[in-house]
């Protein structure tokens, strides 16, 4: 066997025609690893010079030197194709980098955020200007103004229940 006898894993099959070194394309759930093969250890495979893309073939993260893919997470190995660089690049995505669709996620993560914390404080000014409607307007009329409204409310339903 490649690896040889001391592994505590014994590699699947799908390594065993792979010598050490060599560029594989490895699948997992998020997508796919591109790296050196460097061995198995502890039921995960060892690769360096290692970067995870997503299934459309940008880039997840930067360019690592070693990454440890648990055997139970790879769907498939294969060679990796000599077009797919394994490093960090700016992959163009129309005439936005990657980079710069990262920045404007986090960017509209903020403004999302910042919107929330508005509408908080109009949610609590809304509630200010009822509350202080209702006192005026207790003021003004007297102590029976609940009933006044409480009457006025009724009026208005009773009315409304007529004409249907």
């Amino acid at each position: 066997m490649l690896f040889g006898k001391n592994n505590v894993a014994n590699p699947p099959p799908l390594f065993d025609s792979f010598p050490l070194g060599t560029r594989l394309q490895i699948g997992v759930d998020a997508g796919y690893w591109i790296g050196d093969l460097a061995g198995i250890r502890n039921n995960s495979v060892i690769i360096n010079k290692a970067q995870l893309f997503d299934n459309s073939g940008s880039p997840i993260e930067e360019l690592r030197s070693t990454a440890q893919i648990p055997l139970k997470l790879i769907s498939f190995v294969s060679e990796a194709p000599e077009n797919i660089l394994a490093k960090f690049h700016s992959k163009e995505i129309g005439n936005i980098s990657v980079k710069e669709q990262r920045k404007q996620f986090f960017t509209k993560m903020g403004i999302i955020k910042s919107l929330d914390k508005s509408a908080d404080k109009l949610a609590d000014f809304i509630i200010r200007i009822n509350e202080s409607a209702q006192l005026l307007f207790n003021n003004v009329f007297g102590s029976n103004s609940s009933n006044l409204m409480q009457n006025a409310e009724n009026e208005n339903d009773s009315n409304n229940n007529t004409h249907d």
